[in-house]
């Protein structure tokens, strides 16, 4: 038992400290305003040391007073410091507002930058929902605590230590006594700050989770309608708003806890010093401008102890959220490719190139194989069709010619260069991808065909492309024609519409490699045959692999790939296929019946 409780006690030392470390790698990472940090810092300083002199300077006119020694140029003075030192406090926050609005710009762009370029099994395996969360609820905790709260805390603990040395020298014996409720107090506050960490902690992965359930239900907004589902996802969105309530109340019990304790133990302080005081002014020992001095360093006091108690909850607050964020940066992502010399994978001709997959193996989950030794080739100038019942594999090898995923077993290579080898970013600007959902960027539709195109292009070429899929004329009487919005994924086109535009955008882009998965499914008759002349079009100096179900896709390939549970059964034209092949026979006519041939 006692061994639990230390393995315990170990564990959570070790998860603080670990929380601890992620806090301090996020202030690494953003580059901070050095100069404006460092004039923030003088003024602090400037302004702390203003609000150290007045109090004494405070006494020493209550003595005048009292002494009826008061003139004019005293008063004048005074009121001077105290302006100068109210416009020091305004210029040195306004100074560390600008220093924390762009160390938070900065760190997201930092954080933002890394997820983007993220592998996609990353985004496999995490929701999106929550991935937001990350990026904005708890960014903006960290970054307000670094670049707002910690330096005011900074400055605070500067102003606390200015007055106890004053206070010190004014008079010991009482500081030495007052002194002695600091460690009382962080004793106090310590066991309640360790608590509000964990509930802060709890608090935004109920956030995450909320943030994840709106993404989808977004998304997903026609489904839900459709299957009258509105009252389930009320419910489950009540039952996380409420643990996000409840922690939030007990986060809120624990803050009311520690402020009464520093202001009781502020409050004991003032009448000790009231008592002493008049005490010592009764004695002669001091003098009424001392005891109204150190009165005056004590409420000074009070705001930054204050702080200093609400420093402990927004503490355990950014500990908790730069655990999370400081797990997503350190992400190994796809920028950080060790290739050393990147061979030259160019041919002298587009038709001789040649894409090889020899002996691919890969799965998703451990122990569930998707492709078993995979031996593919597909060339330049041709066009190959792959085909197979669903869940064979064949949107997965799309997925890894695009090198969406790396871990798997054999090689790929491109013109004898290994595709582990070839940078990403340049080996994807090879490539024209149409993926099987159709869905466009919010925007404009110029803006889904102009989309990746990395150079401009002008109104009569972005509707010679239109042209060529047969949608000039319907983009033309548009009301906005290439400017007209869109909606959310595309909403206020067709599904044919949506696809066509995909495949005009691979016009525009011009790319050596073309991928089309189901280019041809939302598609009627008439606009299939137009497709079907683009694609033939292409691949006369494209190497274009097609994923398709439709006859009139398939038997039109150069060569034909079969693919049936992750194996490739069979490679051929459709006649050969058809001839010696019975899984394919029988695929074809299963799927196709009235287009057998």
């Amino acid at each position: 038992m006692e061994l639990n409780m230390e393995s315990t006690a170990y564990k959570k030392i070790g998860e603080e400290k670990q929380t601890a470390h992620s806090l301090l790698e996020l202030i690494k990472i953003a580059r901070w305003p050095k100069l404006a940090l460092a004039w923030s810092i003088v003024f602090t300083l400037i302004s702390a040391a203003f609000s150290l002199v007045l109090p004494i300077i405070t006494g020493k006119l209550v003595d005048k007073i009292s002494a009826m020694e008061l003139t004019i140029q005293t008063a004048a003075v005074l009121i001077s410091l105290f302006l100068a030192g109210g416009i020091l406090n305004a210029v040195s926050s306004l100074l560390l507002r600008y220093v924390g609005s762009k160390f938070f710009q900065e760190l997201r762009l930092k954080i933002w930058e890394k997820i983007i370029h993220l592998p996609v099994n990353y985004f496999d395996n995490n929701e999106n929902g929550k991935i937001i969360s990350r990026m904005t609820n708890d960014l903006a905790i960290v970054s307000n605590f670094l670049a707002i709260t910690l330096p005011s805390i900074l400055a605070d603990v500067l102003m606390v230590t200015g007055c106890i040395i004053m206070l010190f020298v004014l008079d010991w014996r009482l500081m030495s006594v007052l002194v002695a409720l600091i460690p009382i107090t962080a004793l106090l506050i310590y066991p309640i700050g360790r608590r509000m960490n964990r509930v802060a902690v709890e608090a935004q992965d109920a956030a995450a989770d909320f943030s994840g359930e709106l993404s989808k239900i977004l998304y997903n907004i026609r489904f839900i309608k459709a299957t009258t589902s509105e009252k389930l996802e009320m419910k489950y969105t009540r039952e996380i708003l409420g643990r996000i309530f409840r922690l939030n109340i007990k986060e809120g019990i624990l803050s009311a806890v520690i402020e009464p304790i520093v202001t009781i133990i502020i409050m004991l302080a003032l009448v000790g010093m009231f008592w002493y005081g008049s005490a010592g002014i009764a004695a002669g020992h001091i003098t009424t401008g001392t005891l109204v001095s150190m009165i005056f360093y004590l409420f000074t006091m009070v705001s930054p102890l204050t702080q200093l108690s609400s420093f402990f909850s927004q503490y355990q607050k950014a500990k908790g959220a730069s655990k999370e964020i400081y797990t997503i940066y350190n992400q190994q992502d796809e920028k950080q490719e060790k290739l050393g010399n990147v061979p030259d994978m160019k041919s002298h001709d587009q038709n001789s190139d040649i894409l090889h997959f020899a002996n691919v193996s890969f799965s998703y989950n451990q122990g569930q194989p998707v492709l078993s030794n995979v031996e593919l080739t597909f060339r330049g100038g041709t066009t190959t069709a792959i085909v197979g019942p669903s869940g064979s594999g064949k949107t997965t090898i799309f997925s890894l010619i695009e090198k969406f995923y790396l871990e798997y077993n054999g090689e790929i290579y491109y013109n004898n260069v290994y595709l582990d080898k070839i940078r990403t970013e340049e080996w994807r600007r090879k490539i024209s991808y149409v993926m099987q959902d159709s869905d466009l960027l919010v925007g404009s539709v110029r803006d889904n065909l102009v989309y990746g195109l990395n150079r401009d292009a002008d109104d009569h070429e972005i509707y010679a492309a239109l042209d060529t899929v047969g949608l000039k004329e319907v983009i033309y009487q548009l009301p906005d024609g290439l400017d007209t919005f869109v909606g959310e994924r595309g909403v206020k086109l067709s599904g044919g519409q949506k696809q066509r535009i995909q495949i005009a955008r691979c016009l525009l882009s011009d790319h050596e490699i073309l991928l089309f998965d189901e280019a041809t499914a939302n598609l009627d008759s008439e606009s299939e045959q137009l497709v079907h002349d683009v694609i033939k079009l292409l691949s006369k100096n494209k190497m274009t692999i097609v994923i398709a179900h439709r006859l009139s896709t398939i038997y039109k390939a150069d060569q034909i790939i079969f693919l049936d549970k992750g194996e490739v059964t069979g490679v051929g034209t459709h006649h050969e296929l058809m001839s010696w092949h019975d899984k394919y026979r029988d695929y074809v006519q299963f799927q196709l019946p009235t287009q057998l041939s």
